[in-house]
Parts: structure tokens; sequence; C-alpha cells
């Protein structure tokens, strides 16, 4: 998993990845997956075509993120309570 902001911030909060910097940090941090934006709403979101990866970008923080579905899968399994 990785989260990327923007270097520059105003008032604590980052400033927004535009879309060109976002297609880039897609390609140089995607571990050469090929993505396909999967769904637009409030927050952007991409599968990769292989399905083993996922990114999204938060618009409220400025953040994005890139994470295999492995990891996700470890990382709820993690957070379940234990019985």
């Amino acid at each position: 998993m990785i989260s990327i902001f923007s270097a520059t911030s105003e008032a604590g909060v980052p400033e927004s990845l535009g879309k060109e910097r976002i297609t880039q940090l897609l390609g140089s941090e995607g571990n050469g997956a090929v993505w396909e934006m999967d769904r637009f709403t409030i927050n952007q979101h991409w599968n990769s075509k292989d399905g083993r990866n996922f990114a999204i970008y938060d618009t409220m923080r400025h953040k994005l993120v890139l994470m295999t579905k492995a990891a996700y899968l470890r990382e709820a399994k993690a957070s379940q309570p234990k019985p």
C-alpha cells in the first residue's frame, strides 16, 4: 500500500493532485498495472485490468492510495473482532 500527498500544502492541507499528476502516479507507482476507472463519486476509484490492484483518490484529503487487493483483504481480516 502507498499513500501519496502533494508536497505543498495550504493551512496544513495538501494541495489537490490534478488529473495529469494522478495519471502519472498510477503509471509510476502502480507496479506496471494497467488502470481502468471503476467509478467516480466524490472520490475516484480505479481497478487494475488484472484485478490484483486498486487505487482511490480521496478528494477531501487530496490523497491517492494504491493497494493490492491481497493487502486489503489481509487488513480487513485483521480488523475483524476475534471470537
